[in-house]
């Protein structure tokens, strides 16, 4: 209470407060802001801020769990009004998250099977999604697209309206112009298939061109895996690579959408790993290197193929193990960079990654292989490279200003 300025130590016209434990994990502190003598009113300033310091203080005092700061990188949560209506409604899958949370899902996906703002409302609208672009000239669209809002389908007010959420509201990363960043840190592979505007229903994806997309996103990731694991990228870099993490996981989640129809890697890349691709404090990350780069062209065309074929089992097996590594990496980087949030969130979406059935059986025989010596493979037959427990790649801190320091063999 000190330290927020609500109460200060020795200020007899502090402000009454008290801590109530009713719980064994938790304490509330409540506080009358109003001064004890004067009566006037108090408005703290940042008390939100100062408590989270205060906390945090205490944590490395007392040696329990590091909790994650105030970065400002969150996305903002269902209301409890949004629960319950989308509870009423029953829609399906919106019924158990909320609108907002669906849209959020939607949209992540769709950045990754487009390219530009058109293609982006084309594959939307395809979706089932209702959207609604604006335009720099009210009702002329050569005035360019400079914002969109997205609607379910049902999910109208008391008045009849249809309840429009923008970009921004979803997601800092997803409004307009950062999804323009977005497509602009990558290039396109020539002569691959496209998802933009509306040809994307016409184009029909040869069984050599899937294959290419499958070995080239299971390629980048590998790359991925090993530029992270090396520690030999700055926090910079790590954080593009991440950042690209999350459209790859976008994009495994579209094609493997018939071997998990249960749409477990599509809720990991909307609503858990999300949280492991930001930077706090900012957007988007400073800059894309290679390896990200080469990672988001990956997506891309992994995406433009739409979906395995039905007997894909064993090419969604392999991108899943593959995307299961690099998010081990990912939470590894995130500890060393001590930001415990966007590890846990990392480290939740590999639990349920690697719970996946169709790739479940893949990390198992994967370990078995490898423990075994001097085991042979014919090439096409290789089993996916196993993925090891996140909780054993804990790196320490060399210094603040020379990154993170990994262990040698993890």
């Amino acid at each position: 209470m000190d330290r927020t300025g609500i109460a200060r130590r020795g200020d007899v016209d502090g402000c009454r407060w008290g801590a109530i434990r009713h719980a064994v994990d938790h304490v509330h502190v409540a506080a009358v802001l109003v001064s004890q003598v004067s009566g006037r009113r108090v408005a703290p300033f940042r008390d939100f801020v100062r408590a989270r310091e205060t906390c945090q203080v205490w944590e490395e005092r007392l040696g329990v769990v590091r909790t994650a700061g105030a970065d400002r990188s969150s996305v903002t949560g269902p209301s409890r009004a949004e629960l319950e209506k989308a509870a009423r409604l029953g829609l399906g899958e919106i019924s158990e998250s909320s609108s907002r949370e669906w849209l959020r899902r939607q949209v992540r996906a769709v950045a990754v099977q487009a390219r530009d703002a058109e293609g982006f409302v084309a594959v939307l609208s395809r979706r089932g999604v209702s959207v609604r672009p604006r335009y720099a000239v009210v009702g002329d669209r050569d005035s360019g697209m400079v914002g969109y809002a997205v609607s379910v389908p049902g999910d109208k007010t008391a008045a009849g309206r249809p309840v429009w959420f923008s970009g921004r509201r979803l997601a800092a990363d997803l409004s307009l112009p950062n999804l323009r960043a977005r497509w602009a840190s990558a290039v396109p592979v020539p002569g691959q298939p496209t998802t933009e505007g509306s040809r994307a229903a016409a184009v029909w994806v040869s069984s050599e061109c899937r294959a290419a997309a499958v070995e080239g996103a299971v390629s980048a990731m590998e790359q991925a895996t090993a530029a992270l694991s090396s520690g030999s990228l700055s926090d910079l870099d790590g954080d593009g690579v991440a950042h690209a993490a999350g459209d790859m996981l976008a994009a495994v989640g579209v094609v493997t959408a018939v071997q998990d129809p249960e749409g477990r890697v599509s809720r990991v890349a909307g609503d858990v790993f999300d949280r492991a691709t930001r930077v706090p404090g900012r957007v988007l990350p400073v800059r894309w290197p290679l390896v990200a780069v080469g990672l988001r062209s990956a997506a891309w065309e992994l995406a433009a193929v739409r979906h395995l074929s039905e007997s894909g089992e064993a090419d969604a097996a392999r991108l899943i193990v593959a995307l299961a590594a690099v998010v081990a990496e990912v939470a590894a980087l995130r500890e060393a960079q001590r930001r415990p949030a966007q590890a846990a969130a990392a480290r939740r979406s590999y639990d349920t990654l690697a719970a996946v059935p169709v790739a479940a059986a893949a990390v198992v025989s994967a370990w078995s292989v490898s423990r075994s010596p001097k085991v042979g493979h014919s090439r096409g037959q290789e089993p996916p490279r196993p993925v090891r427990p996140v909780a054993s790649r804990r790196a320490p801190f060399r210094d603040r200003g020379q990154g993170p320091e990994r262990s040698p063999g993890l």
